[in-house]
């Protein structure tokens, strides 16, 4: 093999774990608490949110079951405050969670993915 070969980059291994919170805060962006936020102000700060988070790159899928406020205070209440691997840009990876593995509204990943997402012949719709 070339000794200019990249080495193998594992996040897991390789990067600092901390909260998705502190990674967001050490670019200066802190989202405010869903209970500050009235109906008009929450669609825009949840966007504000994903796309804070996307740029730092976590990326969120299967979140279509929950409304704005269900989502953002999903993110507030558990995600935030995660351990997550602190991936440098330069990486060129990503994180992805599935938010229906957060167990919300009570139900289990399984229970969310048959009633949301499922569709005949096992694909998903989302």
């Amino acid at each position: 093999m070339p000794d200019n070969a990249p080495e193998f980059f594992d996040p897991a291994e390789d990067c600092e774990w901390r909260t998705p919170r502190e990674i967001l805060s050490r670019h200066d962006y802190a989202p405010l608490p869903p209970t500050d936020l009235d109906d008009c102000q929450l669609p825009g700060r949840l966007w504000e949110l994903l796309y804070a988070a996307a740029a730092r790159r976590f990326f969120f899928c299967f979140s279509d079951h929950l409304d704005d406020r269900q989502l953002y205070t999903l993110l507030w209440d558990q995600w935030l405050d995660e351990p997550a691997a602190d991936i440098p840009l330069a990486a060129e990876t990503n994180t992805t969670l599935f938010v229906s593995e957060l167990n919300a509204n009570g139900m289990t990943h399984e229970e969310i993915w048959l009633r949301y997402y499922a569709e005949e012949g096992g694909t998903a719709s989302r």
